[in-house]
């Protein structure tokens, strides 16, 4: 599977570069990404759980960068296990430009999978791909775009949609499931620019982290819906 793209970033060249390299910055931004860590400077480790149509995985696998020119570009190139599911390789080519919007990220991706994920179909593989990297640069953009992280300043034009003048069972469905993915996003969003301004105290941060997994689940249940949907149109 081949893929590429470019997406505008809100945020200087240096600090977008800086934040690609951040682990920590890393795992907010992948999608069911539970643990990413550096080992040197040239590796990283991660574990991401994800779901493609009917098949449910965790994967853990290694990155190695290369091809380095700070803040510019370089070359990912990953392997990663997931048990049963099968396994997925690849490599990826990033390019920083500084833009008068901020920064231009261009990247382009080849990659394959083995095992049950390759039995399911590349029209699948590649939707749910383009859909992770879409979720993955929303995300990386609002952890760099300070306007997109002030919580204090929200300004709210969407029109407020409710249930009740839909007819049909499933417009209500998808309703209140664009409702629910949207306010948990949000929510995901505002307890992460809260804790980077220290504002919960110790003992609250247990609670705080056991409600940003539950509007996580909330997110991965509605994404999950929607690939299963797809796979049976």
């Amino acid at each position: 599977m081949k893929m590429d793209g470019e997406k505008i970033i809100n945020a200087p060249k240096q600090e977008v570069w800086d934040a690609l390299n951040n682990p920590e910055k890393l795992k907010l931004a992948i999608p069911g990404a539970e643990n990413v860590e550096k080992k040197d400077e040239n590796n990283l480790t991660a574990t991401v759980k994800t779901k493609i149509g009917p098949i449910s995985a965790k994967f853990t696998g290694n990155i190695i960068l290369s091809n380095i020119n700070p803040p510019t570009s370089y070359t990912l190139t990953g392997e990663g296990a997931g048990g049963a599911a099968g396994f997925a390789k690849g490599t990826a080519n990033v390019e920083l430009i500084e833009v008068s919007e901020g920064t231009l990220l261009k990247y382009n991706v080849d990659a394959n999978v083995g095992g049950k994920l390759a039995q399911i179909g590349q029209r699948l593989i590649e939707t749910t791909a383009n859909k992770l990297a879409d979720d993955f640069f929303g995300k990386f953009n609002e952890i760099l775009d300070p306007e997109t992280n002030n919580v204090d300043e929200v300004e709210t034009t969407e029109k407020v949609v409710t249930v009740d003048n839909i007819d049909t069972v499933a417009a209500k469905e998808k309703v209140v499931q664009d409702l629910a993915n949207k306010s948990c996003r949000s929510m995901v969003a505002v307890i992460d620019a809260m804790c980077q301004r220290g504002a919960f105290k110790g003992e609250e941060l247990s609670t705080i982290g056991g409600l940003r997994d539950q509007c996580i689940q909330v997110i991965q249940g509605v994404e999950e819906l929607e690939q299963e949907k797809a796979l049976n149109s």
